[in-house]
């Protein structure tokens, strides 16, 4: 099964080690869907950044686990990067939290010279280095505008969920009629009032036995039960240099 988003794992917040934040490279040119701190300093250590002439940080939502790696990559990428003292940074966040992520970065001690900040509009898809990217506006936390995206490149048509306790019927019924060649969705385990991701027992009841095949569960909780979600058949995204 195609997997075109790596990670270096797809813990959820609160868990040890790196968090589930996606990319993947075309030509010199790398694309990051979100960004921790762990994963920032995981990225440079394995050497994820060599190499590289720009790269374009598309922006879910902000909490920690997702953003607060961009301003220390905003600095590197400017002064350590080849060749330095030059911008390499393009950070791209839905219009709704366009200020948020700008603010963001100003109080990580960057600016304008480090890195671009772009507004990307709701449900319609933008260029960006020759891939498309298009939010979606769904539900987390109440008190956070969040965002999927649809990416489009080559002949990849490709759903990821960011963090979402919801599948938007739009996007269940492509799945349904097989539109997507790969769907990356945040899953849990763990079961209470106002859950903020989708348990499993959600996702098995949205996307019936027969669309499973390219639906990647991610984001996992402590305590998620890897066998039981593939004898469901849904799959785990392979890690970048490590292997389940």
């Amino acid at each position: 099964m195609k997997n075109s988003i790596q990670f270096l794992d797809i813990k959820a917040a609160f868990e040890k080690g790196f968090k589930n934040n996606g990319f993947f490279r075309r030509g010199d040119e790398l694309f990051l869907i979100d960004l921790s701190g762990e994963n920032f300093a995981g990225m440079r250590d394995k050497g994820f950044f060599e190499g590289v002439s720009q790269v374009h940080c598309i922006i879910t939502h902000t909490h920690g686990d997702h953003v607060g790696g961009i301003g220390d990559l905003a600095l590197y990428s400017f002064f350590t990067m080849a060749p330095g003292f030059s911008k390499k940074l393009k950070v791209y966040a839905p219009t709704p939290i366009l200020d948020d992520v700008k603010n963001l970065l100003r109080i990580f001690g960057t600016n304008d010279m480090h890195s671009d900040v772009i507004g990307l509009d709701l449900r319609k898809a933008t260029n960006i280095g020759g891939v498309e990217f298009e939010p979606f506006l769904v539900e987390h936390v109440e008190w956070l505008k969040c965002f999927a995206f649809e990416i489009r490149f080559e002949d990849n048509f490709i759903y990821y969920s960011g963090d979402s306790n919801m599948i938007p019927e739009v996007v269940v019924e492509k799945q349904l009629k097989g539109e997507y060649t790969e769907f990356y969705q945040d899953t849990c385990i763990a079961d209470y009032p106002g859950n903020v991701h989708l348990h499993l027992n959600l996702l098995e009841g949205l996307i019936p036995d027969g669309s499973r095949d390219n639906v990647f569960v991610m984001h996992l909780d402590n305590g998620f039960p890897l066998e039981k979600a593939g004898k469901l058949g849904f799959k785990l995204p392979k890690l970048s240099g490590m292997d389940y």
